[in-house]
């Protein structure tokens, strides 16, 4: 999978920044010193104070606190629009939001999605969309964490390789080969 972490002002103690400046900058997550993270998807589908009410039942089945909480940014009827409210939301439990970005507009799996084709992104037809997307979560100033296209490897997503003339295999692959090149690391598969 890929992931963006993006980081506006203020970084939790589990994020390590690549600039001391209080402007855009990049993060990553940092290894915690003993144990793991704990993340959550909590089913968001409420309003907001059944969200807040979800992380905090989750936390106390568990007895563990989570470091971020998953939620899904479907793009639908809506279009392209950042879950402001979402995250505010969870960011005032003193959680990070983790948002899967889901370009697709039906829930029916197993099919070709018939507007937000990988296609269509690559040839920048949502290019100012995503810009606004992206402009609306720095105004706001919450580091968030981003996953593009959740579950790339199946046939139930409309992003998968399956449904974008390639296979599980073919983009697994172009994912790894994608986070190596990111990372600086030469690979040869």
């Amino acid at each position: 999978m890929l992931y963006l972490i993006l980081n506006f002002q203020t970084v939790p103690t589990y994020f390590a920044s690549s600039t001391s400046s209080s402007s855009v900058s990049d993060v990553k997550l940092i290894p915690p010193l003993k144990g793991i993270y704990h993340g959550a998807f909590t089913d968001f589908g409420g309003e907001q104070n059944q969200v807040s009410a979800q992380i905090i039942d989750f936390e106390n089945i568990t007895g563990k606190r989570i470091v971020w909480a998953y939620f899904s940014n479907n793009w639908g009827s809506e279009g392209i629009v950042f879950p402001e409210a979402k995250v505010k939301t969870v960011h005032s439990l003193g959680v990070v939001p983790f948002i899967r970005l889901m370009p697709r507009t039906t829930f029916d799996q197993g099919r070709i999605e018939p507007i937000f084709t990988l296609q269509t992104i690559i040839y920048g037809k949502f290019d100012n969309e995503l810009r606004r997307w992206a402009d609306d979560a720095k105004r706001l100033g919450t580091p968030i964490m981003v996953e593009f296209g959740t579950e790339v490897n199946g046939d139930w997503f409309p992003w998968s390789g399956i449904f974008n003339e390639g296979n599980q295999m073919d983009m697994e692959t172009l994912i790894i080969l994608m986070v190596l090149k990111d990372s600086g690391t030469h690979i040869g598969i």
